[in-house]
């Protein structure tokens, strides 16, 4: 996932079932990231979008392939492989900047983003094994063999995309109340000056 550090908004994803993703799955986040995104329409019963929610390339079609002038990686492998370099540097054009290892307050923001996506969805999915052995929420998600409670693949991005575009419409304590969208609205369409509340960093950090 990559997470613009301004305005808190998710730029791109991608969902990887493997037990580590692969340089493949990060060059996928990062064409992801810079693709204009169409609203979606989903098959789960009750599932839509609110008035407040989306993309930042819905909400701002201007953002569509555009690209960043710094990303922060971790050390893992797929991070820092020949081809993920070459995507960033030679293609999209930007500085990459590889954090400490073992260091995740490192990553603040989008270290949080990833507990916000376990409370609101990840603990909720029938299958989540918590956080250790007696996590009362591994009983709560057992379907108990009910294969209708089941989430099938598509349905799982189908959640994944309302996750974050509901997240995008929430307001956000690291912005002062506004959510992400207004954040990214007021900074490209604005005054010029950035959101009260902004880090004062521009640049684009990858977990």
């Amino acid at each position: 996932m990559i997470i613009d550090v301004c305005t808190r908004v998710v730029l791109g994803y991608h969902l990887a079932l493997a037990r580590e993703y692969s340089r493949y799955d990060v060059i996928k986040t990062i064409e992801n990231a810079l693709e204009s995104r169409p609203v979606r329409a989903f098959t789960i019963p009750g599932l839509a979008f609110q008035r407040q929610d989306g993309f930042a390339s819905q909400r701002l079609p201007e953002l569509a392939y555009v690209s960043w002038v710094c990303i922060r990686l971790d050390n893992a492998k797929a991070n820092l492989a020949g081809e993920t370099l070459a995507a960033l540097c030679e293609f999209v054009g930007c500085v990459v900047s590889a954090g400490a290892k073992h260091s995740p307050d490192e990553r603040p923001y989008i270290e949080r983003f990833f507990g916000t996506i376990v409370s609101r969805l990840s603990s909720r999915v029938p299958g989540y094994t918590g956080s250790h052995p007696r996590d009362l929420r591994r009983a709560l998600a057992d379907p108990k063999r009910s294969l209708r409670l089941f989430v099938s693949l598509d349905e799982l991005d189908e959640l994944i995309t309302y996750s974050i575009a509901s997240y995008h419409g929430t307001p956000h304590g690291g912005l002062n109340g506004a959510t992400p969208l207004e954040a990214m609205e007021f900074f490209i369409r604005g005054e010029g000056n950035c959101w009260p509340g902004c880090p004062k960093c521009a640049d684009v950090r990858y977990a």
